[in-house]
């Protein structure tokens, strides 16, 4: 990679890590990242994805799934447990789980590590409960993931259905809910 190159690519990622990009700059940023080496010179690593996430997902998915294969993706991976639960961050989820082979054991770690920050703060002031428009995405997240089989509840049909109970007055929450006993009649 030429010098100007990897400069125009850095500048594009930095970017990327603060503002939204054009579908142009978006698509020049995932093709130069797909090369490690492009990724390593501009300094791309999992104390990015977050910032990458919530401010250009299609990047942040990019990224993942050209490293996919790799031994650096369970990095990448782990990082979903320290990050804030977001639209982002299940969008980036579900792109990844469309595109790659996932590992089971993480989608269901990782919803679960969306229920217990949906749940924590049931009893949190109101500023600091997690909004329903947050229950209704988890809810359509998950949903989505079993449509598409991506994941099988069988494992956390317990943790879902009491999800599903304590948010009863979301109406996404009662649609899954309705899915988990398809999953319990078994």
């Amino acid at each position: 990679m030429d010098c100007s190159k990897a400069q125009i690519t850095k500048e594009i990622f930095n970017k990327a890590l603060k503002f939204r990009l054009s579908e142009y700059e978006e698509s020049v940023l995932i093709d130069s990242i797909k090369d490690e080496k492009v990724s390593r010179e501009i300094g791309i690593d999992t104390n990015c994805l977050p910032q990458l996430t919530e401010m250009n997902v299609k990047v942040a998915a990019g990224l993942l799934i050209s490293i996919a294969s790799q031994p650096q993706i369970k990095d990448y991976l782990e990082k979903f447990f320290s990050m804030e639960i977001s639209m982002s961050s299940m969008e980036l989820i579900t792109l990844l789980a469309a595109e790659t082979d996932l590992p089971q054991e993480f989608i269901k770690n990782y919803i679960l590590y969306c229920i217990e920050f949906c749940t924590k703060f049931k009893n949190a002031k109101e500023k600091d409960k997690p909004s329903n428009k947050v229950i209704r995405a988890f809810s359509v997240f998950v949903k989505g993931l079993i449509k598409h089989d991506n994941f099988n509840p069988r494992d956390i049909i317990t943790e879902l259905q009491a999800f599903c109970i304590e948010f009863t007055t979301v109406p996404e929450a009662n649609a899954l809910f309705k899915i988990c006993l398809l999953y319990t009649s078994d």
